[in-house]
C-alpha cells in the first residue's frame, strides 16, 4: 500500500468558469486558535478534465456549521443560493452550478488549488457527474448516469480511501 503522502494527485489548474457542487464532507473535529471546532467542506467539480479524463475537483475552505451573518458558511451560501437561512442541510445545494475562480497558492514546496471566487451560475444546466460522493464510497448503490465512468471513479475513490487510511 502507498502512504497518503506518496500518492500524487493532479492539482486543478488555475481556472475560471463553471463548476458543480458535487459533495459535502462529514463533520470532523479541527483544532483552531479558538479551540476544537466541527468543520466540513464542499467539493466542487470544474468543467475541465485531467489526463485520466476525470473532471478536476477542488474543495472549499473549512466551514463551521454556523449561519450567523459573520460566519464564512453564511457568506458562501449567500453567494451560492442568495438566502442562506433557506438552507437547512448543506446537502441541499449539491448539484448547484456556480461560477468559480480557482487560484494557486504556494506554501513552501507545495502548490494548492484554492477557490478565490464563487457565485451561483445564471444557468443551472451542465453535465452529469461521475463523481462518487463520500457517502457512497462504501459501495452502496446510487443513480449512475455513466456506469463505466462511475466504475472508474469508484476505483479512484477506493485508492483515495486506502491512501487516507495509511495516514498515521
Amino acid at each position: 500500500l502507498k502512504k497518503a503522502n506518496e500518492i500524487k494527485y493532479e492539482i486543478c489548474p488555475e481556472y475560471k468558469g463553471l463548476a458543480k457542487i458535487v459533495d459535502v464532507t462529514d463533520l470532523k473535529s479541527t483544532e483552531t486558535e479558538y479551540g476544537t471546532k466541527d468543520t466540513f467542506r464542499f467539493i466542487l467539480e470544474v468543467d475541465e478534465k485531467n489526463s485520466k479524463g476525470y473532471r478536476y475537483t477542488v474543495s472549499t475552505r473549512q466551514f463551521t456549521p454556523s449561519l450567523h451573518e459573520k460566519a464564512n458558511l453564511y457568506k458562501f451560501l449567500k453567494s451560492v443560493v442568495g438566502e442562506p437561512n433557506s438552507i437547512e442541510d448543506p446537502e441541499q445545494i449539491i448539484g448547484t452550478y456556480v461560477d468559480v475562480v480557482v487560484e494557486h497558492n504556494k506554501v513552501e514546496d507545495k502548490t494548492y488549488a484554492n477557490i478565490g471566487y464563487v457565485k451561483r451560475a445564471k444557468s443551472q444546466t451542465g453535465w452529469d457527474s461521475a463523481y462518487v460522493r463520500f457517502i457512497y464510497r462504501d459501495g452502496s448503490s446510487r443513480p449512475i448516469p455513466d456506469q463505466e465512468l462511475a466504475e472508474k471513479e469508484m476505483e479512484r475513490s477506493e485508492e483515495r480511501r486506502v491512501g487516507k487510511e495509511c495516514r498515521l
